[in-house]
């Protein structure tokens, strides 16, 4: 029997910051078409279908609005905001954190 997996995807390290933090990138053209939460949705499918984790959590800056609607329209679930989680630019920021189980229901 196998045990559960945990994946996180880690592409860029912030020493800064003092953390290591999944990164999404989009072009300027491409704001606001959903191409984030298209990608949310596929990697959170890609997971779930070919692996056995259990739980993907995703953050992201409380400023952030349009990070968390497609968090949100992926089918995550928002936990919680971690204050003054992550130190960048000379200050401290709270960060929102989000999750989804296997189990939860896709909109």
């Amino acid at each position: 029997m196998l045990a559960p997996l945990a994946v996180s995807v880690q592409t860029r390290k912030h020493p800064e910051a003092r953390r290591s933090s999944s990164c999404n990138a989009a072009v300027c053209s491409a704001v606001g078409r959903g191409y984030g939460t298209a990608a949310q949705e596929a990697l959170a499918h890609y997971l779930f279908q070919t692996t056995l984790v259990e739980r993907l959590e995703a953050g992201t800056d409380v400023d952030n609005l349009a990070e968390q609607r497609a968090l949100e329209k992926a089918a995550f679930q928002r936990e919680g905001v971690l204050r003054h989680a992550q130190y960048r630019r000379g200050q401290w920021h709270d960060l929102v954190r989000y999750g989804r189980l296997r189990d939860d229901p896709v909109q």
